[in-house]
């Protein structure tokens, strides 16, 4: 992370330890639909984004670099509902997080949990199936929007160090990373007190 966005690299590949996968972060206008991707032009304004960062790696990587493509990141609006009719929208389909909250397939696999629960307990409550299945979608969005939307606001907290910043930000950004990662009590201080459990979340809901 610097003044000009965020550069990362890793390996691609274990037969072919020559390669690298490299990505670049940063903020830009929504480009034209159907715009084609002129690559020449992207390699260019990257060697300018990053071209004058210290690491040699970083150096290397930059003047050898080839693209292949471009993957927009979107912050996607909250829904109102995430079904009704007897169709129903899990995971990212209801609510798409950022990629850096790394919670997309775990929120997705607590949807499809909590979803399996609330129709358990209806149909064991004696609803019929068709009831059973639309208290079952109210009772996922209920359950499940207000965790999504607190692990989206935490994702969105973390937009700015990723984005061009200033040099006295970026020495602060270090600092606080340096911090953070050797003071243990500090770490514990901010690490999450509350873990999620899906079935009392459920349980819960089904005894109000």
């Amino acid at each position: 992370m610097g003044a000009t966005g965020v550069f990362g690299y890793s390996g691609l590949t274990q037969s072919d330890k020559s390669k690298l996968l490299y990505w670049s972060v940063y903020e830009t206008d929504l480009p034209h639909r159907g715009l084609k991707l002129n690559h020449d032009k992207m390699i260019q304004q990257l060697r300018e984004r990053h071209g004058d960062w210290a690491d040699p790696l970083i150096r290397q990587c930059i003047k050898k670099a080839n693209l292949d493509n471009m993957y927009p990141i979107f912050v996607m609006p909250d829904l109102p509902y995430w079904g009704r009719d007897g169709c129903v929208l899990i995971g990212d389909a209801a609510h798409a997080l950022p990629p850096r909250s790394g919670q997309g397939a775990s929120q997705a696999f607590e949807d499809g949990e909590a979803l399996a629960l609330l129709l358990a307990g209806y149909l064991e409550k004696g609803h019929d199936v068709d009831e059973a299945i639309s208290r079952s979608i109210l009772g996922l969005f209920e359950v499940r929007a207000g965790r999504v939307k607190k692990i989206k606001e935490e994702a969105m907290r973390w937009k700015d160090p990723k984005m061009p910043m200033s040099w006295l930000r970026t020495c602060g950004l270090y600092i606080s990373l340096f911090i953070l990662v050797r003071v243990k009590n500090i770490v514990n201080y901010f690490r999450r007190k509350e873990t999620s459990n899906v079935r009392n979340a459920v349980s819960r809901y089904l005894a109000s």
